[in-house]
């Protein structure tokens, strides 16, 4: 028994002094938005899919920025539909998943090469998706709300664009 409890205290240190000697951030929270965290490996995950979404493939802080207040917003509109204890029912959440899933299976032309290339079962992405897929559906519900009641006429949209001084207006390249 002692044997054990020197061998684990040991790794313990090894690990331990391991870990010190690297100097790698694994992740860190960048910001907190009421009981959420925004964490570095977010922002780098949205920047990524901006990237890849805009055919961009150098380094531009603009996207990197814009991903940051995205994630803002969505944990700004996640935090109020808590506080509006707005609820998601467990079928909605597996049809969400299950909409996705066939999609991306679709695109493997079957459920063996899917989980061949990603490592993991049907079951672990959706235990995965889960919370993920759960937070969409209420930020969804909280824009819905949000926006529902707004109406504008693309006339009342040129008249606030037109009252826009010129300089203020950004730059837009070609």
């Amino acid at each position: 028994m002692t044997k054990r409890i020197i061998a684990f205290l040991l790794f313990i240190v090894a690990v331990n002094t391991s870990l010190k000697s690297q100097d790698k951030i694994i992740d860190k929270v960048i910001a907190v938005v009421g009981k959420d965290m925004v964490l570095h490996s977010e922002i780098e995950t949205q920047y990524i899919q901006y990237m890849y979404q805009k055919g961009t493939y150098y380094e531009d802080p603009e996207i990197r920025c814009r991903a940051f207040e995205e994630l803002l917003i969505q944990k700004l509109l996640l935090t109020q539909a808590y506080a509006d204890s707005i609820t998601v029912s467990d079928k909605q959440i597996t049809q969400q998943i299950e909409r996705k899933l066939n999609y991306y299976i679709m695109q493997f032309n079957s459920k063996e090469k899917f989980e061949e290339f990603y490592g993991k079962s049907v079951e672990a992405f959706k235990k995965e998706f889960y919370d993920i897929t759960r937070d969409q559906i209420m930020i969804e519900q909280i824009q819905h709300g949000l926006v529902n009641n707004v109406k504008i006429t693309p006339s009342e949209v040129r008249k606030f664009f037109n009252a826009i001084p010129v300089d203020s207006l950004p730059t837009i390249p070609s």
